[in-house]
């Protein structure tokens, strides 16, 4: 695991890892499981943008699947 990861607090992810973790790909699904193990072991901050939101809702959407509690929290970066 990369050791910037470990030491972090809040965690930016873009839409592919999360995109590839929802379709379980073989290559990829191991790597961003970790990774978000890790962040819900050390209580970190996982920002997403709405972009990410937006692709992720259009998916399941398409899919006629629900997307469960998607809620932004919006806080202001000083």
């Amino acid at each position: 695991m990369n050791k910037a990861i470990q030491q972090s607090r809040i965690l930016f992810l873009d839409t592919q890892p999360l995109v590839r973790l929802l379709q379980m790909h073989p290559d990829y699904y191991s790597s961003v499981s970790e990774v978000l193990d890790l962040a819900y072991e050390k209580n970190l901050t996982i920002l997403v943008s709405s972009v990410t939101l937006f692709e992720i809702s259009k998916q399941a959407f398409s899919a006629h699947e629900g997307v469960s509690r998607i809620r932004p929290t919006w806080s202001a970066v000083t």
